[in-house]
């Protein structure tokens, strides 16, 4: 991350089982960046997808090489840059998922794993101002 908050990274995106949107995307590009755009910029608010290649695509599995790219904060706003986990599930993020638009198959409410691991090399002249403590979800589905 530079000192002006602009960055840029990469990372593997790795969606199993009910979170594979492998009939979504299976052979087509523009599904597959809308899908990843979609993940990527929900936890990492104004970054975009810059590339990405497939590293295994088959039913229930759908991993991918992602490259993203976020621009500095504009001028007058806050100079912060945050990280961001959707309420309830990371899958708030994928387009297609929810009623209001889905064309994936329906996920009713599962006991499910979700892991986001997200690293920061930063400029020397930033810190850190505020650290989350680890989140963990329970409901009628389980934890």
């Amino acid at each position: 991350m530079a000192a002006d908050l602009s960055y840029t990274g990469s990372g593997q995106v790795a969606l199993n089982g009910e979170y594979s949107p492998f009939y979504k995307v299976q052979g087509s590009k523009d599904s597959q960046k809308k899908v990843l755009s979609g993940f990527v910029s929900s936890l990492l608010p104004g970054a975009s997808v810059s590339d990405f290649s497939i590293v295994r695509m088959e039913p229930g599995t759908a991993v991918f090489e992602v490259s993203f790219k976020a621009p500095a904060p504009a001028k007058g706003t806050a100079k912060v840059a945050q990280i961001r986990a959707a309420e309830g599930s990371v899958l708030k993020g994928v387009p297609g998922i929810f009623l209001s638009e889905r064309d994936l198959p329906l996920l009713l409410p599962h006991a499910g794993n979700e892991k986001v691991y997200v690293t920061f090399k930063l400029a020397k002249t930033l810190a850190p101002a505020y650290m989350p403590p680890a989140a963990s979800v329970t409901n009628e589905a389980g934890r």
